[in-house]
């Protein structure tokens, strides 16, 4: 999944927050995927590990993403908070943070 088709899955589904418990549970997990994906980049002790958490993070993100349906998106653009936004794209930052700081440190091996 490239870059830019893995922000809006995940900013799809964190900001669906506010839009009923199946859309409300699929951004959960994704927003815990994200701070997940954070601590464990900047644990990385290796490029290969750095690689499979960043694989494995795309995966799940797209998996839980994958559950919401049109009309969940739909309803949410119509209700979306300002504040959400923000948190979405604040979190976001952090996850391709993370991804170039785990690129930088690894990038001499």
């Amino acid at each position: 999944m490239n870059k830019k088709k893995l922000l809006l899955v995940s900013l799809l589904a964190i900001l669906l927050y506010g839009c009923g418990s199946k859309a409300k549970n699929a951004a959960k997990k994704v927003e815990n995927l994200r701070e997940q994906y954070v601590k464990d980049m900047d644990a990385a002790q290796t490029k290969e590990e750095a690689l499979k958490i960043h694989k494995e993070f795309e995966e799940r993100v797209e998996f839980e993403s994958s559950k919401l349906s049109e009309d969940e998106i739909k309803e949410y653009e119509s209700t979306r908070d300002w504040e959400e936004y923000k948190k979405t794209k604040n979190l976001h930052e952090e996850t391709v943070n993370a991804r170039n700081r785990a690129k930088k440190r690894f990038s001499n091996n």
